[in-house]
Formats: structure tokens, sequence, C-alpha cells
């Protein structure tokens, strides 16, 4: 069994790059714990006009399987196209931890006392409970929903119509679920897609292959 795994890692040094995930993990749960003396607010007044609406419970969970989806599929069907989502995905969310650290953010927006109950809002509950309302600005829920739209719709012979479809969709209601689960401001949502823009122009734009062989673009 492992020299199976080890003939298909060889085979596929790409996969390589999903340790930098439970790295990248390790280092949010350090920043998430660390004490921090004053955090900067994030609030605008249109934050409450939005109400709160468990809906969007579904859309905000869906997250962790879209993001797992396209990953995973892109590195099974196209390695130089995986490449590029998982450098722009895990290279951005580096760099908002980095932001985080400098620039320390929360917000206050969540419900007291949750208007109903029902199993969505059991699901926002516990939602509350694993995750501080804190490192909110910019957006990383909203960042890596684009960034994995992104990759749908620019790979080719990869994600059918239907799938880009879908992850449009799934983008749109990620983005309007942390606004309507009080998990973000429009302040982070703004800075969300402010870095999705950023780093479709530094991952996505440029021609590297002018500048490496193909071999090593493709891992």
């Amino acid at each position: 069994m492992f020299l199976k795994i080890k003939k298909i890692l060889n085979e596929n040094k790409h996969y390589y790059l999903f340790i930098y995930s439970f790295v990248y993990l390790i280092f949010f749960k350090l920043v998430e714990v660390r004490t921090v003396g004053n955090y900067h607010n994030m609030h605008h007044f249109l934050d409450d006009k939005i109400p709160f609406n468990e809906f969007f419970a579904i859309p905000y969970f869906l997250w962790f399987f879209y993001i797992g989806y396209v990953l995973v599929k892109l590195s099974i069907k196209s390695k130089p196209d995986f490449v590029k989502a998982f450098i722009y995905i895990f290279g951005g969310m580096t760099i908002g931890l980095v932001i985080f650290l400098i620039y320390p953010t929360s917000q206050g927006l969540r419900p007291e006392i949750m208007p109903r109950d029902n199993v969505l809002t059991g699901l926002v509950h516990f939602l509350h409970r694993i995750d501080t309302p804190t490192n909110v600005c910019p957006s990383l829920h909203v960042y890596d929903s684009v960034g994995a739209c992104i990759a749908v719709i620019l790979t080719k012979d990869c994600f059918n119509r239907a799938e880009k479809y879908a992850a449009v969709l799934l983008t749109v209601s990620i983005s309007l679920s942390t606004l309507f689960l009080k998990q973000h401001s429009v302040i982070d949502v703004f800075w969300g897609l402010v870095m999705s823009a950023v780093m479709y122009f530094i991952v996505y734009l440029p021609d590297y292959g002018k500048y490496f062989n193909k071999s090593e673009l493709s891992v």
C-alpha cells in the first residue's frame, strides 16, 4: 500500500503541494489564538441594512466542499492549472495571514440571540462556537470562492458547463452568505474582492511560460 502511494506521488509531484494546506492551517490557528491588545473594528452603515438570514448557512458551509472539489479535480485533470489555482488560493490566504498580523481586525455584527430556532440556526450557532469574530478583513471566504471560480472558468477541458454555472452561483451565494450570517462586514467583502483582482493579475495574466520550461510549470 505504501509503495503504491509512493509511486503515485512520484508520478504526480504536484500532489505534494497539498502538504502546505496543513502547514497553513497550523499558522492560521496560531494567528487565531494569539493575544492582541487592540483590534480594528470593521463596520459599515450598510451592514445595519442587511438582515440576518440563517438560510445562507447552506452556501457558507458548501464553501469547504467547493474549494476542495475544485483543487482535487484540477490536480487530477490538469497539473499546470492546479498549480496556478493552488498558488492563487493558498498564496492569497497566506498574504491574508500576514495582513491579520499587521492589521488585526474584528467585528461585532453577530446577533446575541438567534431570531429563530431551527437546524440552520443551530449550524450558525456551531459556527460561532468554532470561529472567532476576529481576523475578518479581507474576507478569505470571498477571496477563495472567487479564486475557485476563476480556475473553473479558465481551465479548458476540465469542468463542464453545468460546473461553471454552479461555480458562479456558489461564488455569489457564498459571498452573500458572509454578510447575511454576519460573519463579515461589507468592508471585508470589498477588500476580499480587491485582493482577488490583484492576485488574478499576478497569477493568471502574465505568461510565465516564456520564462520557464513547460515541464517546470507542470511540477
